[in-house]
């Protein structure tokens, strides 16, 4: 085989193996510069600013909006994973990711009131 005949394949590889290496261009988070499209979406977006507003409040410790942060994402993730499935999301789907948001929302404010009345958490 010439060079000529050996580049061509050489360099096709390299640029199908560069276009399969590159990150994914989706992103699933929603920024500031986004807006929030859908009620599930905006409830997520409300629940994220009373999670850092409670926090520069002094109402939940570093750890505690780490955790709860984690566990507002485990939510997200969720959402997605419906929103993905093969059939899609559906009401069933909607109705037990509102669920959760509302339950987190619950013990949200509980814990909120709780330090606010009680021993206000310390930074």
């Amino acid at each position: 085989m010439s060079v000529e005949q050996k580049t061509i394949p050489t360099l096709f590889a390299i640029i199908a193996s560069a276009a399969f290496s590159l990150p994914s261009q989706a992103q699933y988070s929603i920024t500031g510069e986004q807006p929030a499209v859908g009620n599930l979406h905006q409830q997520e977006l409300h629940l994220l600013q009373q999670l850092n507003n409670s926090y520069a409040q002094g109402l939940i410790d570093p750890f505690e909006l780490a955790n709860r942060t984690r566990d507002l994402d485990a939510i997200r993730v969720h959402e997605e994973g419906l929103r993905m499935s093969k059939h899609g999301m559906n009401q069933k789907g909607m109705q037990k990711i509102a669920a959760q948001l509302n339950a987190f929302q619950s013990d949200l404010d509980y814990r909120c009131r709780l330090n606010a009345t009680g021993s206000v958490a310390s930074r």
